[in-house]
């Protein structure tokens, strides 16, 4: 009986996915002002140079979309967040495949494995993964992120006018993409209806 105990706790580690801790050990990030507070992961600027010019491209030009298509007072207002391009998983602290993350202030405090840089900002897991993107789905994961920052920069977590439409869908087990509900508050200051 001990053998099999040992055996099943041995291995439990293997079938539980770990966090990729992003704080301990730190991280080095090198910062690009302009229009958008970009930083990138230092480590992938000195081992992977071609990676980090082409991904910074990419996030650069995807923004620029996602500018020529919202309203100025929204941009403004986003423009607040940090947005943080990681390496991946060929980076030498470890990292993620894939995914992209709207990372709330004070977040950081309950999630110990997020860098505490990262409080009020966007999240890019994988310059590889972005690389990888169409435009197209590089500017919806993006504008998708956005979209959260701009709910909690403005809204309750659970506003109904967001979370109806959403449980309505949900309930009725769609799984196609939905057509977005746009939520008629005060239309100039909305993110756009479509990108």
């Amino acid at each position: 009986m001990k053998f099999i105990f040992f055996f099943i706790f041995s291995f439990s580690s293997v079938l539980v996915h770990a966090e990729v801790d992003y704080r301990v050990p730190s991280r080095d990030y090198i910062n690009i002002k302009g229009g958008w507070n970009i930083f990138y992961e230092a480590s992938m600027e000195r081992e992977n140079p071609k990676l980090a010019k082409d991904s910074l491209l990419k996030l650069k030009n995807t923004l620029k979309v996602i500018e020529q298509k919202s309203p100025y007072s929204s941009l403004r207002k986003l423009k607040t967040l940090k947005i943080f391009l990681m390496w991946g998983e060929d980076s030498q602290h470890g990292g993620k495949k894939s995914g992209m993350r709207f990372v709330r202030k004070g977040e950081t405090i309950k999630r110990l494995h997020y860098d505490n840089q990262w409080e009020h900002s966007v999240v890019i897991y994988s310059a590889v993964n972005l690389m990888y993107l169409t435009d197209m789905w590089a500017k919806k994961a993006l504008t998708h992120e956005l979209s959260h920052a701009w709910h909690i920069m403005h809204w309750p977590d659970k506003y109904a006018e967001i979370v109806k439409p959403w449980k309505n869908a949900k309930s009725k087990n769609y799984t196609l993409m939905l057509k977005t509900t746009r939520i008629v508050l005060n239309p100039k200051h909305m993110l756009p209806k479509t990108i």
